[in-house]
């Protein structure tokens, strides 16, 4: 199984770097927790 790096940079200008066989699975995932805490912030 192949993995791939990914680099992801928020609007804040932070980066997160990650390792994952399915990235577009992964990206998702991750603006789904960051809908969440949007949400839980308001």
């Amino acid at each position: 199984m192949a993995y791939r790096v990914y680099v992801i940079q928020n609007s804040e200008g932070k980066f997160y770097i990650g390792l994952s066989d399915d990235v577009v699975r992964r990206i998702a995932q991750h603006m789904h927790v960051a809908s969440k805490r949007s949400k839980a912030m308001r």
